[in-house]
């Protein structure tokens, strides 16, 4: 089979030969920081969420654990009490069906994942607002991608 050659340099193009880049001029650096402040609160939100989440999580999960090995071990003791022994097992039965229903590890494990992507956004702005003005990518294409990366988020990110 025959190489073909690529052309890199097109003259074919249908841009404007003229345009001139965006500058980052005091506009864009407040709304860029804007943003930035936009993406550390909303990390911090969900990271308070997954805290929660985790909190509920093991309120309900050791105690669904705990009440049938503990009980099961005081079977020969709590004969006479059969009230508390069925008491025991439908309080396990009804933790577990909380932890089920509101799936606070899916929910912590969420709000982790969102919590670091806002962060890695953040984090990339920071890197970017470090570098001197002429070493930064067009401010055009910049507030295009980090609009795109934070509605990204917005959209798929769990309530708050």
């Amino acid at each position: 089979m025959e190489d073909l050659p690529i052309d890199v340099i097109s003259t074919s193009s249908h841009d404007d030969p003229n345009r001139v880049e965006l500058l980052w001029d005091g506009k864009v650096e407040e709304l860029v920081v804007r943003w930035l402040k936009v993406c550390n609160t909303r990390s911090e939100a969900h990271s308070k969420a997954a805290s929660i989440a985790k909190a509920k999580y093991i309120a309900l999960a050791i105690p669904s654990v705990l009440i049938p090995v503990v009980s099961s071990g005081f079977v020969a003791q709590l004969e006479a009490y059969q009230f508390a022994i069925t008491t025991s097992f439908v309080l396990t039965g009804v933790l577990g069906a909380i932890a089920g229903l509101f799936e606070y590890g899916k929910k912590q494990q969420e709000h982790n994942h969102y919590s670091y992507a806002y962060a890695h956004v953040a984090r990339t702005i920071e890197l970017t607002l470090a570098k001197p003005k002429k070493r930064r990518v067009a401010a055009d294409a910049y507030l295009v991608q980090i609009s795109c990366d934070i509605d990204r988020l917005d959209e798929s990110a769990p309530d708050l």
